[in-house]
């Protein structure tokens, strides 16, 4: 796994540790920052670890990745 591919992560836990400082200031941002990181990780998490049902397009046109 490339550096590439794990920014989406970096990024989604970086706004995650904002978050948690954010909530200790002004809460309703807090929690909204925090879904927002939150999403950022869990969808890349679905993607990479073949967690989601739904073929990718290129596998049912039949391009190789």
């Amino acid at each position: 796994m490339t550096q590439q591919t794990l920014y989406p992560v970096f990024i989604g836990l970086l706004d995650l540790g904002f978050a948690g400082l954010l909530f200790l200031v002004v809460p309703v941002l807090g929690v909204l920052m925090g879904a927002i990181g939150a999403l950022v990780v869990g969808t890349w998490l679905v993607q990479h670890l073949n967690l989601s049902p739904v073929e990718s397009e290129s596998a049912i046109v039949g391009n190789v990745r």
